[in-house]
């Protein structure tokens, strides 16, 4: 692609085959991260090809590396790309900045599951309410970096459901369709804000 090019707005939402295509790759994803404890915990720990697989055929035409990589990636329009949330600056780290705290996240999700694999199975309310601190910490955290230019939320429940599935329980919201605005993004919100305990309470009481 000719660098000179301007870069796409992209909102996968407005791809006209989105509708059709997205459950498609829902139910594949599922398939997935279902099929074994190894499976279930290599994808909590490195979204790429997730997100590659459910966006592939959404990205405008030409950008197709838009899917499956990080913002501050060597490709012309995500080496520079900013994003943000307006009225909260805490979203959407410099690009320059995305692969380290991704590396350092990655790395977070994969010591946890190891060291909380060694005391499964998951039997006290303690055991419980540290797996869901986890849960929550890092879809929070993972939702704070943004590390793509869109299909974060996506990322982040395929993290959710992950590690909810690595040991034994349902998920508490679906990868896609978006949970509903009123209760999603007033609880991410409420955590971000330092305020833990409402989004942890919910997904406490979704899996006892």
């Amino acid at each position: 692609m000719p660098p000179f090019l301007p870069c796409p707005e992209w909102n996968y939402k407005n791809h006209p085959q989105y509708s059709t295509v997205m459950p498609a790759r829902v139910l594949e994803v599922m398939g997935t991260i279902s099929v074994s404890t190894e499976a279930s915990a290599n994808s909590a720990t490195d979204t790429r090809s997730i997100h590659q697989r459910l966006f592939s055929e959404l990205t405008p035409a030409g950008y197709e590396y838009l899917a499956g990589h990080y913002r501050g990636e060597d490709f012309p329009c995500l080496k520079h790309c900013a994003v943000g949330i307006p009225g909260d600056p805490r979203v959407g780290v410099a690009p320059h900045k995305v692969s380290y705290r991704m590396y350092r996240l990655s790395s977070s999700i994969k010591s946890t599951i190891v060291a909380l694999d060694r005391q499964s199975p998951i039997t006290t309310t303690l055991d419980l309410y540290r797996l869901v601190v986890f849960i929550c910490q890092t879809f929070v955290d993972f939702l704070t970096v943004h590390p793509y230019l869109d299909g974060n939320g996506h990322a982040a429940r395929t993290i959710l459901c992950s590690i909810l599935l690595h040991y034994g329980f349902q998920p508490v919201w679906t990868i896609d369709p978006r949970p509903s605005d009123s209760v999603y993004n007033q609880l991410i919100a409420s955590y971000r804000g330092g305020n833990t305990e409402p989004l942890e309470r919910y997904v406490m009481q979704w899996i006892t």
